[in-house]
């Protein structure tokens, strides 16, 4: 008598060719997942950094930063030339980024790397050039995305009218009454032009 069925090796080999198929359709929902989220998550980064870096550099280009003091951990504040202030704040702790009257959260997942501001003088003697660049590194990461989404900033500023001098965000300013120097730490004079002193700002306690 002829009876049809399956042996034990064919339906050992039809379960595993089954899981097989299993596991690669889940592997490949999973990168879809991954892909989508991943979309999303830099459509929001990149929001908040374009609108971030569009608020710092209106100000510091429209205004132009008279002083650059810190102001606390992870913390500085910009006097422009009009006499207005700024303050740029990373809080890591709760994820926020504000710079003046703007407030944003970052995306959930993300992080900021090691913030990183300085300042590069130029061999430049010149009076009418601006001859200093004031740099603003604020990585943004997230574990889905390898860019960086963070602010990156360039302010071009004559140091003989400005006092940005090697400004970092590791320290907290506490002061009732300041004297800041115009000028930066190194600066050149040509030998054919006397020499000018740049001059000083007074910082009071109220923020003037």
């Amino acid at each position: 008598m002829n009876r049809k069925g399956f042996t034990v090796v064919e339906l050992i080999v039809s379960f595993a060719l089954t899981m097989i198929v299993a596991v690669f359709l889940f592997r490949t929902i999973l990168t879809l997942k991954d892909s989508y989220v991943g979309s999303g998550i830099k459509s929001q980064l990149l929001n908040k950094q374009t609108l971030i870096s569009s608020k710092i550099n209106n100000d510091f280009y429209e205004k132009g930063i008279k002083i650059a003091l810190r102001c606390g951990q992870d913390c500085l504040n910009f006097i422009f030339n009009d006499n207005t202030s700024s303050k740029l704040i990373v809080d890591r702790d709760n994820n926020l980024f504000t710079y003046g009257d703007y407030t944003t959260k970052l995306v959930e997942g993300s992080e900021y790397g090691s913030v990183d501001i300085h300042t590069e003088t130029t061999l430049n003697v010149s009076t009418d050039n601006n001859d200093s660049f004031f740099v603003v590194k604020i990585p943004i990461n997230h574990p889905l995305l390898d860019d960086d989404y963070g602010v990156n900033i360039v302010y071009q500023y004559d140091s003989r009218t400005s006092a940005i001098s090697n400004v970092v965000m590791d320290e907290t300013a506490v002061f009732e009454e300041m004297i800041i120097l115009k000028g930066s730490k190194t600066m050149y004079q040509s030998v054919l032009n006397s020499y000018v002193e740049p001059g000083y700002y007074v910082i009071r306690s109220d923020g003037t």
